[in-house]
């Protein structure tokens, strides 16, 4: 699966890890459905207008309620991936304790494994289709007959 929709896929899944990408690719896509829902709200004007800024409203507080937990999963699994408890997520709900914990998930996860689990690379996410898995072996080297 895509990174932006690996944590849609982990609804429910507090365990483990998650990497930056997968992380931030999440977090754009949510921030893009929220700007669409936004975009609703703000932008139309004329006869109609009610209507789709109500449709904004509705589609914005059924996103939030829809997004609400597996970003709250995914800001767990980062702070796994970082080796740090998940239970620092809590600081979301403090006032201005976003900002505390945005230069947190800038940190490179921990490089091996950890107390919670195998680090999650390229070679590991399910992609169908897709093999992001480097050669096993270097191809044989050419020579050039008469040099040395």
């Amino acid at each position: 699966m895509l990174p932006p929709f690996e944590p849609l896929r982990r609804y429910f899944d507090f365990s483990g890890r998650c990497d930056r990408t997968e992380f931030w690719s999440y977090l754009l896509f949510v921030l893009a459905v929220f700007g669409a829902c936004h975009a609703l709200i703000e932008l139309p004007h004329g006869e109609n207008a009610y209507r789709l800024a109500a449709a904004g409203w509705l589609l914005g507080m059924a996103a939030a309620v829809l997004l609400f937990i597996p970003t709250l999963a995914a800001i767990v699994r980062r702070l796994h991936d970082i080796d740090e408890s998940g239970w620092y997520a809590v600081i979301v709900f403090v006032p201005l304790g976003a900002f505390v914990l945005f230069p947190v998930m800038l940190l490179p996860g921990t490089g091996d494994d950890n107390r919670f689990g195998p680090e999650r690379t390229a070679q590991t996410r399910s992609m169908p289709g897709l093999s992001l898995k480097a050669p096993d072996s270097a191809p044989p080297a050419t020579t050039t007959p008469g040099r040395r």
